[in-house]
């Protein structure tokens, strides 16, 4: 890899993206849906393949956001456009080619590919869930707004039988979609397998498909999902409401930060992901984790929780599967966020983070 700064990372199922200060995008492990964007299959399951050492993504024009979904790839170039490679077989790409519901055959691209659904508005994030993407995106022209704000709304394609798009169906869609959402501006998002979730210029909270493991932070009733977002309620101890700035998903749980550092979390928590206890099998609503100092940074693996807080220490929590937790390989589970002893960090963020209404990423 070249010696520009790391400014943001992105880990889907088995492959990792990275994005330089120099605008370039590297990626690395396994490539054999195209999801590495080389232009060819790289399976990279044997030391010394073409995906298992970082390799630059050249067929990319200058990039500032980046997503890696289960096995598919999503990125935001400089000028707002979205490209996107790897599996399209369930619409993940938002490329079209396929009919809502009618179980497309799969269908990779090895290279890069415009979207060109998006082409008529602005990106600047993406995000990718196992087999389903949502782009925020602001209209190109004036911004018709009173404050500094960005006026921004969403886009969802992909996989929805569980109604992760909130489009009201539960039907894939192959082309972006915007979902009906009585929200103000959309300012981030987040995917996990089954459910996305975005927060609002307010700070609010909105969710939508799989609940099965509480993972929307909303009662439904007998409903296991939700074709449309709702609002979540993020209350402090004192019930007050929570400024939101920075989300992340795990499959099937989901954390926040609120504006003051403290960490919301919530979903399925049978290995310990959610940070509470006793643990639970399901967390259905949003739980304040006090054990840990105000939080800078989180991000959700599969089945773990890892976050950097404002001292520069990191603490992770659920399962240690692989050494994941960085604990050691004899710690196979922690139940409540656990300081790892490693050094302390300069900050290099995972994920984007609101700062007075607008997005950066930490450096």
């Amino acid at each position: 890899m070249c010696t520009a700064r790391v400014l943001q990372l992105s880990a889907g199922h088995a492959h990792t993206l990275a994005l330089l200060g120099n605008g370039s995008v590297w990626s690395w492990g396994r490539g054999d849906c195209g999801q590495l964007g080389y232009g060819k299959p790289e399976a990279a399951l044997q030391p010394g393949a073409a995906g298992s050492r970082p390799r630059q993504v050249e067929a990319l024009p200058p990039t500032v956001n980046i997503a890696a979904g289960g096995n598919h790839s999503l990125v935001v170039g400089w000028d707002g456009s979205v490209l996107g490679f790897g599996l399209h077989g369930r619409g993940q790409l938002g490329l079209g080619g396929g009919e809502a519901g009618s179980g497309a055959g799969p269908h990779h691209t090895f290279e890069p590919m415009l979207v060109v659904g998006l082409s008529h508005v602005r990106a600047w994030l993406v995000t990718c869930g196992a087999s389903h993407s949502a782009v925020v995106v602001q209209p190109i022209g004036p911004v018709l707004s009173a404050c500094t704000q960005r006026v921004s709304s969403v886009y969802t394609f992909g996989r929805n039988d569980e109604g992760q798009l909130g489009l009201g169906t539960l039907h894939d869609t192959f082309h972006p979609s915007p979902p009906a959402l009585a929200a103000p501006p959309v300012l981030l998002a987040a995917a996990g397998a089954a459910h996305t979730v975005l927060c609002d210029s307010s700070g609010e909270v909105w969710t939508c498909g799989s609940n099965r493991q509480g993972q929307l932070g909303v009662r439904v009733g007998s409903d296991a999902w939700q074709d449309r977002f709702v609002r979540v309620a993020v209350r402090s101890p004192l019930t007050l409401p929570v400024h939101v700035v920075q989300l992340s998903c795990g499959s099937s749980h989901t954390c926040a930060v609120s504006a003051s550092g403290e960490l919301f979390a919530w979903g399925a928590g049978r290995a310990g992901q959610v940070g509470v206890l006793p643990p639970r099998e399901r967390t259905p609503e949003p739980k304040r984790i006090a054990s840990l100092p105000p939080v800078a940074t989180v991000d959700c693996g599969s089945l773990h929780t890892v976050v950097l807080t404002s001292d520069r220490r990191l603490f992770s929590w659920g399962s240690g599967t692989g050494g994941c937790l960085g604990q050691g390989p004899s710690v196979k589970r922690a139940l409540v966020p656990t300081a790892t002893g490693a050094v302390s960090f300069d900050l290099l963020s995972v994920a984007p983070v609101l700062t007075r209404g607008r997005t950066k990423v930490y450096q």
